[in-house]
């Protein structure tokens, strides 16, 4: 076998969290001085990596502000064969579904890069094109050229918010047809609302369900053009 160790000196992660940091979504402290932190997912794609290439990884603390050591383990090059392991079922497999429902690519907007590429990275595992932008006009552009089918738009962009983007997009031709969604940590009936007045066609609250999002991205299907 081959161990790949990753260690860090940080606070650590607790050892009621450690059973649970490769699940979907799972996140630790988010107190006022970790407002940064991303959707959860790293983890998750991480075991599920090994796990289909026959490994395993693991998760070690050493207590408080000691940091937390992540050790992933494969087969080396050579060894006895061993078959793939199934994926979890924190992530199930879709690929199939998401070849056949939208035969196009999703748009990802949000500045955080460990947002984006990581909801960009996990649509692509489960076989997705997908196409990243960072703020508003960026999307505007990325969304105009390369007209994907799906589009998911962070309201709080640091130039113009999505819902100025969802306006501007609604009143270009050539994004007709094209499904929006927007991405928020706020779920309230007024959020919602104002989302659906600026042109979005769903409004997903953070961290998103992503058996929710895949079974949304499945039913919008490809959008009829003209073109």
């Amino acid at each position: 076998m081959v161990s790949l160790v990753v260690s860090d000196t940080g606070i650590r992660i607790p050892s009621k969290m450690l059973p649970h940091v490769f699940e979907m979504f799972t996140q630790g402290d988010r107190s006022f001085d970790r407002t940064h932190g991303g959707l959860g997912i790293g983890l998750a794609l991480v075991r599920q990596l090994i796990m289909m290439h026959g490994g395993n990884v693991e998760g070690f603390s050493g207590g408080k502000n000691k940091g937390t050591t992540i050790v992933a383990n494969l087969r080396a090059a050579g060894g006895s064969q061993v078959e793939p392991a199934s994926m979890p079922s924190s992530l199930p497999d879709r690929s199939e579904k998401a070849a056949t429902s939208i035969n196009g690519s999703v748009l990802v907007v949000d500045d955080n890069p460990d947002v984006g590429d990581s909801l960009a990275e996990l649509l692509q595992l489960v076989g997705y094109d997908t196409v990243l932008a960072r703020n508003g006009k960026q999307a505007i552009e990325v969304a105009t050229s390369h007209r994907p089918h799906v589009a998911l738009i962070d309201i709080g962009l640091p130039d113009i918010d999505g819902h100025e983007v969802a306006r501007r997009l609604r009143a270009d031709p050539r994004a007709d047809g094209m499904v929006l969604i927007a991405l928020t940590g706020w779920g309230h009936d007024d959020d919602r609302r104002r989302s659906r007045e600026a042109g979005f066609d769903e409004h997903l609250v953070k961290p998103v369900d992503i058996d929710r999002l895949l079974d949304m991205l499945n039913r919008f299907g490809r959008p009829s053009r003209g073109d």
